[in-house]
């Protein structure tokens, strides 16, 4: 799933997205820096009745509902500077303190509700008020640290109504916003839009949680339903999912939306081959091979598909273009192995297995490859035995090498044997039935 990474705010414009006020130097074209009449103090002891964590957040929920707007912020302390005393966790204390400060020293102007949250982090509530509102607390906030402390901070911002999250989500959209603004580096400040949505669905997907990831890209679709990178992670979803024809519905709508994004082509294309559908998925990857930039993947793809059509002259090209791009890739050594001997160069074809083999031992398709080029050559014929057995032992699964090695054991009279692979190859997909007949009238013969 990493190939279906975002660039977070790449159509948006940054004056909305952020602010990155450099920390000033004191010099002496500076204002001496105040100093602070609470210094060693927590924000936690400095604002002792003012209610903390999930009593801060319950209490604020008490007070919105009778708003049918409201803004949230999460601030966040970046990395802290050298000189600048941190907390255990290793955030500013100092800094947050100064946060602390703003806030309150604002609070009589506004309609603000703020409390210091579990992790470390400040939050605050705007009680009727938008994100536009927020998002200019945010710059007060940010202005007002520049000379009080070296430290900066990162902030989310969310607003309700948004979709159909309740008042009591909105605080965690916030905390998405603030995931968000950390792709831009500190002193960063996000809206909450469908890029955070997008971000946070991700993390659910590398969690391995697809069921809540579908969910939350389909919420960033609900923000933005033209955006082409959260169909497409939509599509890997469902894919590994194995809902294929509604993967494939996902991909090529990012496809019409981005005719020329090569990753929505090529996961149309892998899709349509998983589904058996070959001559769509040759197209799709095509598409993907045409647009500039060299693709491993597409070109690997490209030439295994040609191989599954029997077409090997037409897989050569593309599966040497991808051992030139990744010549440590086992698979497109193997693959291109594979062209090799169809097309009657078994030197190639052994150098290519050979080398697969090299960069790594277990490599099924390679043992599997070699050993039957050995057999058809017959040479090394106990050492093709070997790589045959070895490659079924690795993955059983597969019906063709199952069926090569049955091929083997039959011609070194190993009837029962054969039998035993011939009868698996055939329950994989891989039809032996001729052959089952072969070694079943054979063995009522002896008998």
């Amino acid at each position: 799933m990493t190939r279906h990474r975002l660039e977070p705010g790449a159509d948006k414009n940054p004056e909305e997205l952020f602010l990155r006020s450099r920390a000033r130097q004191q010099g002496k074209s500076d204002p001496p820096r105040t100093p602070d009449r609470h210094a060693g103090q927590t924000v936690e002891e400095l604002h002792a009745d003012r209610p903390q964590g999930k009593a801060f957040v319950r209490q604020a929920m008490e007070t919105l509902q009778r708003c049918t707007r409201f803004a949230a912020l999460v601030i966040a302390v970046d990395s802290e500077a050298a000189s600048e005393e941190t907390d255990a966790t290793g955030n500013g204390a100092a800094c947050r303190l100064q946060v602390s400060n703003t806030l309150e020293e604002l609070s009589p102007q506004l309609p603000l509700l703020w409390g210091a949250l579990e992790n470390l982090q400040l939050g605050c509530f705007l009680p009727d008020a938008e994100a536009a509102a927020g998002r200019r607390l945010a710059r007060q906030i940010k202005q007002s640290l520049a000379d009080r402390c070296e430290q900066t901070v990162t902030i989310g911002i969310a607003d309700f109504p948004c979709l159909d999250f309740r008042k009591d989500q909105i605080l965690d959209n916030a905390f998405k916003a603030l995931e968000h603004a950390r792709f831009f580096g500190p002193d960063s400040l996000v809206v909450f839009d469908a890029i955070s949505l997008n971000i946070s669905a991700d993390r659910l997907y590398d969690a391995g949680d697809i069921n809540e990831a579908v969910e939350e890209f389909k919420r960033a679709l609900a923000l933005d339903p033209d955006d082409a990178n959260i169909h497409n992670s939509l599509g890997v979803c469902y894919g590994v999912s194995g809902d294929l024809a509604q993967a494939l519905a996902e991909f090529t709508t990012a496809i019409d939306l981005d005719p020329s994004e090569p990753l929505s082509l090529y996961n149309a294309g892998l899709v349509s081959k998983l589904a058996g559908n070959r001559k769509d998925a040759l197209e799709y990857f095509l598409r993907a091979d045409s647009q500039p930039g060299e693709q491993f993947e597409i070109a690997l793809q490209i030439g295994r598909l040609y191989l599954d059509m029997d077409i090997p002259e037409n897989a050569r090209p593309h599966l040497e273009r991808a051992v030139q791009a990744c010549p440590d890739s086992a698979p497109a050594l193997a693959a291109l192995g594979d062209c090799y001997s169809a097309l009657d160069l078994p030197d190639d074809a052994i150098s290519a297995y050979k080398k697969a083999l090299r960069r790594n031992a277990n490599d099924a398709a390679s043992l599997s490859g070699l050993g039957w080029l050995y057999h058809g050559l017959e040479k090394n014929r106990e050492i093709a035995l070997l790589f045959c057995r070895q490659s079924v032992a690795i993955d059983p699964t597969n019906g063709l090498y199952r069926r090569r090695l049955g091929d083997m054991l039959l011609r070194t009279g190993n009837l029962t044997e054969a039998l035993d692979q011939y009868q698996s190859a055939t329950e994989l997909g891989h039809d032996a039935t001729e052959a089952i007949a072969e070694v079943q009238d054979r063995l009522s013969g002896k008998s």
